[in-house]
């Protein structure tokens, strides 16, 4: 319940080496300007292990807001119930997120209603869930900009809605993508239902599932345009 008339709604940080978050409970917190929850500028290493949160923002652009970063990790933690996308990453070096729920986050952003990405050099997404979620613009579940390696192995995509492409998924100008062992369900969108790539030089996409994703436009279970 805490309140930022600008950013940060719990924690603020700049120009630092390493912060933590282990096992740790986040509910309704706000920041006005930016970052509901975690703001970090210029930082190191960021490690979310074992962390909930829980109803936090309304007012900023994401819960956890870290630009200009080595390392971030996200493991065994949950993003639920939320009126504002869970995390907005930029220019970054590499993004480990393994174990993690991003559910029921509607959000008013244009882009990633469980992450936005932009300008991350390594993604590495594992086993993480992405469940009714909604964006106003693209990537209802997740949206990766600009990386040079993104993988995402053994993940579900089920029930999220994007007014613009990407219901479940939206992937821009990725110079290698490999995309394994995922299912995408039920995702809405106008083009690429269940999964939107736009620009890759390299692309795999190997033993996933379709099921049910639906578009206004084309491209229901995936669309790709290079």
């Amino acid at each position: 319940n805490n309140l930022a008339a600008e950013h940060g709604g719990a924690v603020f940080c700049s120009s630092i080496t390493s912060v933590e978050s282990l096992y740790s409970n986040f509910k309704r917190n706000r920041a006005i300007k930016g970052g509901s929850v975690i703001r970090l500028y210029i930082v190191e290493f960021f490690t979310c292990i074992n962390s909930t949160f829980i109803k936090n923002g309304e007012d900023s652009d994401a819960i956890l807001w870290i630009h200009k970063f080595s390392l971030v990790q996200i493991i065994n933690s949950i993003f639920q119930k939320h009126q504002i996308s869970a995390m907005d990453l930029q220019e970054g070096k590499m993004l480990i997120i393994f174990r993690t729920i991003f559910a029921k986050l509607n959000s008013k952003a244009n882009y990633g209603g469980g992450i936005y990405t932009d300008k991350c050099e390594f993604i590495r997404v594992n086993s993480c869930y992405f469940m009714g979620n909604t964006i106003h613009n693209k990537g209802g579940g997740a949206l990766i900009l600009d990386s040079t390696s993104c993988i995402i192995i053994s993940s579900v995509f089920d029930g999220n809605n994007a007014k613009g492409n990407g219901g479940g998924l939206y992937i821009g100008s990725v110079e290698t993508l490999y995309i394994q062992n995922c299912s995408f369900i039920k995702n809405q969108g106008a083009c690429g239902g269940g999964l939107h790539i736009w620009h890759a030089n390299y692309s795999v996409v190997i033993r996933n599932k379709f099921v049910q994703n639906s578009v206004t436009d084309n491209g229901a279970a995936l669309y790709i345009y290079s």
